[in-house]
């Protein structure tokens, strides 16, 4: 089977990515034959060149939907076929078209152009919150296009896990909710006498003393990931325990934010933040908790990686209403306002029990090898 890979190239190194490249390096494992195509833009070197080391990669000019002045209006109107794309595509002869979208509105383009096509497509969706949710501007408008464009795409929609399934059949016309499908996220569940190997180095490099306990959590500085959260109640933390340390991995549109907390409330040695790591496994083996503080998303990938390392994790429960598939001895679990989760993170036996049956879940649930068996089902029943 050949499957032609199709990013709608934001370049953010968010979970989108992550999946995507995690999943098609699986299929080609298995022998499916894989291509990959975004935009020619800088920003996609880093993820083409990740697939070019196991796929064919075809890169052309493409704007995405956030380089554009008028967002998802300059898809109102008119014939969105992209002729270029689709004549690239065509040359690849793909049994399945399967496209990568961040949320409703990116990459409408994309999915025309694939029903231009006579060729199965399906569209995986990561984020299915309206515009009107998210806070967007002129977001009745940009909902409206986004439906309607949406409404008439011939392909599969795909998105995990069933919240966002719930909220995307909401938006959609009665014959159209059908073809909508849930495909439970996975990852590479990695080897952890390997990973536990580098725990001390990374630990050193961090300047870590024996018995610091390190919370990290590995996300975009964006406001739904809400690092501001993350650096109040780290201060509030350590003000109580101050061998506990936090970390940050990644960067993005709220780095000015980030640094103007620290100037108003003061730099806080035991808090720190590092750009985005590729070896991000690394560092998660390094630490001692997964602190995600995000107030929505998709399926978050970084959670589960942190769950395969051995991690307790740790979420506020406006992110657990959305993912329902973790219970109170897989995760711990906190309202925003309480300090409850300091008493349960200090404890030992808590961590333990908690780390070990999160591992056990995503070992039984969400490997890359359960994810990839499930998408190759669904390849061949597409239509």
């Amino acid at each position: 089977m050949r499957v032609l890979f199709v990013s709608t190239s934001s370049g953010s190194r968010g979970g989108g990515e992550l999946y995507s490249t995690a999943l098609a390096r699986e299929l080609a494992r298995c022998g499916t034959e894989i291509s990959f195509w975004c935009a020619a833009h800088s920003r996609m070197d880093e993820m083409a060149a990740a697939f070019s080391e196991f796929a064919h990669v075809i890169r052309g000019p493409y704007w995405n939907t956030y380089d554009r002045r008028l967002r998802s209006f300059h898809y109102a109107f008119g014939d969105l076929v992209l002729r270029e794309v689709a004549n690239a595509w065509r040359a690849e002869n793909p049994d399945v078209i399967h496209i990568v979208k961040q949320n409703l509105e990116d990459g409408l383009d994309l999915l025309a152009t694939a029903d231009s096509i006579c060729v199965p497509s399906l569209c995986v969706i990561h984020i299915t919150q309206s515009a009107a949710y998210l806070g967007a501007r002129m977001s009745f408008l940009r909902d409206w296009v986004s439906r309607r464009r949406l409404s008439g795409y011939r392909g599969l929609l795909v998105t995990t896990p069933q919240a966002r399934a719930r909220t995307l059949r909401a938006i959609l016309p009665a014959g159209r909710k059908e073809r909508v499908a849930v495909v439970d996220s996975g990852v590479e569940i990695p080897d952890l006498a390997k990973i536990s190997a580098r725990r001390a180095e990374i630990r050193s490099e961090l300047g870590l003393c024996e018995g610091e306990m390190l919370f990290t959590c590995v996300a975009r500085l964006e406001a739904q990931k809400r690092p501001l959260l993350f650096l109040e109640k780290a201060t509030e933390a350590r003000k109580k325990y101050p061998n506990w340390k936090f970390l940050w991995i990644g960067g993005g549109r709220m780095e000015s934010d980030w640094n103007r907390w620290l100037d108003v409330h003061g730099e806080d040695s035991g808090i720190r933040r590092l750009p985005w790591k590729a070896d991000f496994m690394a560092y998660l083996a390094a630490s001692d908790v997964y602190f995600h503080t995000a107030s929505f998303e998709g399926f978050p990938l970084a959670l589960l990686n942190a769950m395969s390392c051995g991690l307790p994790a740790l979420i506020f429960d406006d992110l657990q209403a959305e993912l329902e598939v973790f219970d109170a001895s897989e995760i711990i679990v906190s309202q925003i306002g309480d300090t409850n989760w300091m008493g349960e993170v200090s404890d030992p036996v808590r961590r333990a029990s908690v780390a070990k049956c999160g591992w056990k879940k995503v070992c039984s649930h969400y490997s890359i090898a359960a994810m990839a068996q499930r998408y190759f089902n669904l390849y061949t029943n597409i239509w």
